[in-house]
């Protein structure tokens, strides 16, 4: 039965060369040559030869486009036209497009220049324009060079893309790419290139690499970075002299790739050719990147490198062995920086130190914080507060109302006061309730504002059931009227008739009046404000009046 098969398919491969043989090598038809499928088929015992429509219909690829070169085969180049014209008078299919592409194929082999001209003077797909000019450029690259250079910018690239996929001499293809103004698309026909030696030749890759023209620096640097992660993990010392003989601005951009890439395959090699550069060969962002994945490797061993270390280098290492130490050891974080002199601890990046703490140790990273200084709190707390938000919300909540400093706290409530809002409105609304005011703005007013973008009925609803304390219900209102007045005039509006007090509405109605004059003119809104103004003055003289009798 295997045999069967195995004999079965022989035949059906010999017999599609047989048939693309007759393709390629069949003499241009004549005058004289059948203009028809049935004047083909006139006088013949064979089966009658399928027409397009019934070629469109052949969903499977390989008889489709079989039956196609056969129809094709024997076509001169009116029966061409004839044939591109019926494809768009057939029904829409998965088919229809690449039938056509297929017609551009043997009317290249005709008449390339007429193909060119008949597909730029209809609908040109991209598809179509790469294979009329590949085909082109297999006979005469230079005609079709210089055809593809006097189109349109979109048909050109689509052009220059596939007459790049030729091999060909370098040389030829750059001054190709001169010639058509698509330094673009060499670049992206070189990218894919090297990056089927990317596993295989690295110093051609390399080569490639570097030959991508300069205008086309991103496609450049793409295709170098790629190449240098690999190198690197076979020839490291190859790899990083070759990346340090780049022009400056692109070895600059390349190196701590390289050497980040090195440090993640072989960390104590790349810390050794780090530590005999001279100093001012040693980035701090290198230093950064080796010690990283060092501390991921071997958090001890990192540590040990730390402490060996002396200044410059040890500072520019300190944030990137805290940051990668906080994610294995935490407690081991919080006492090394704990030991850590003043002037060393400055140099420390808190906010990413702190937040990685916290998303590992959330409890020990907010006792930690709240014992340092007030002002190492106020860096880290923020972001602090946004990773525990996650890893353990009612301790942070706790936490939080813990703090004694009113300003820090409303700090660190603003971080996280859109996620609270989100989680539970009702919940968020108690919670900021029970913390204390500021002057630059309540928990309550920050929680309300949101919860306004989110329900505007239910945030009134609670802000009357449920005030805050005092007078800070209008303060309320008029913290979240100020953010509106602008952006929803209309909202800003709504919250003004809202408010009770007398000095809260004068401040908001100025801020209304400045908008509807200076920003949206409206003379009978602004005038409308205005007089809540002059009312409010009225009824303070009347106050003064009554106090002197």
């Amino acid at each position: 039965m295997a045999n069967k098969w195995i004999f079965a398919v022989a035949a059906v491969l010999a017999a599609g060369a047989l048939l693309w043989i007759g393709f390629l090598s069949a003499p241009d038809a004549g005058p004289d040559a059948p203009k028809t499928a049935a004047a083909e088929n006139r006088g013949s015992t064979s089966p009658p030869r399928p027409s397009l429509a019934d070629i469109a219909l052949e969903p499977m690829d390989f008889r489709r486009n079989a039956a196609l070169y056969e129809l094709l085969v024997a076509a001169d180049t009116p029966r061409i036209r004839a044939l591109l014209a019926e494809v768009s008078t057939l029904p829409a299919s998965l088919h229809r497009y690449d039938i056509s592409r297929v017609i551009y194929l043997r009317f290249v082999s005709l008449d390339p220049a007429a193909a060119a001209n008949h597909l730029l003077d209809g609908i040109a797909k991209p598809s179509w324009v790469g294979a009329v000019y590949r085909a082109w450029a297999h006979t005469d690259y230079a005609a079709a060079v210089a055809h593809a250079a006097t189109l349109g910018p979109l048909a050109r690239q689509a052009a220059a893309r596939a007459i790049f996929e030729l091999d060909v001499p370098d040389a030829q293809r750059r001054a190709a790419a001169e010639a058509m103004q698509s330094s673009r698309a060499l670049a992206s026909a070189v990218l894919w290139e090297g990056r089927l030696f990317e596993r295989r030749d690295l110093v051609e890759a390399w080569q490639r690499a570097d030959e991508i023209p300069r205008e086309s620096w991103k496609e450049r640097r793409r295709l170098l970075r790629a190449t240098v992660e690999a190198w690197v993990r076979e020839d490291p010392y190859a790899a990083m002299a070759a990346a340090e003989g780049l022009d400056p601005i692109t070895s600059e951009f390349i190196m701590p790739y390289a050497l980040r890439a090195w440090a993640e395959a072989d960390p104590y090699g790349a810390l050794d050719w780090l530590l005999v550069r001279e100093p001012h060969r040693r980035p701090a962002e290198w230093v950064a990147a080796a010690m990283e994945s060092l501390t991921n490797h071997a958090p001890d061993q990192a540590v040990d490198a730390l402490a060996s270390m002396s200044d410059p280098m040890r500072g520019h290492a300190l944030s990137a062995t805290l940051t990668a130490l906080a994610a294995v050891e935490p407690r081991e974080a919080i006492a090394l920086f704990d030991s850590l002199a003043a002037h060393e601890r400055a140099q420390v990046a808190m906010r990413h130190f702190a937040a990685k703490l916290a998303e590992n140790a959330p409890d020990e990273t907010l006792s930690w914080l709240l014992r340092l200084p007030e002002e190492s709190q106020a860096n880290a707390l923020p972001p602090v507060a946004a990773a525990a938000f996650f890893t353990d919300h009612a301790l942070l909540l706790r936490r939080i109302g813990a703090i004694e400093n009113p300003t820090l706290q409303h700090r660190v409530v603003r971080q996280i006061v859109v996620l609270q809002v989100e989680r539970d409105p009702f919940a968020a609304w108690r919670w900021a309730n029970s913390l204390a005011p500021v002057a630059s703005g309540s928990a309550v007013g920050a929680v309300f504002s949101r919860w306004y973008d989110m329900a505007p009925a239910a945030a009134l609803d609670a802000l009357r059931t449920a005030p805050p304390p005092g007078d800070a219900r209008d303060r309320v209102l008029e913290e979240a009227l100020l953010r509106r007045v602008v952006s929803e005039p209309a909202q800003a509006a709504a919250l003004f008739d809202e408010m009770d007090s007398s000095p809260a509405r004068v401040r908001a109605a100025q801020s209304l009046i400045d908008y509807f004059t200076n920003i949206n003119p409206n003379p009978k809104m602004a005038a409308r404000y205005r007089g809540f103004i002059d009312d409010a003055a009225m009824a303070e003289e009347d106050e003064g009046d009554d106090e002197e009798d």
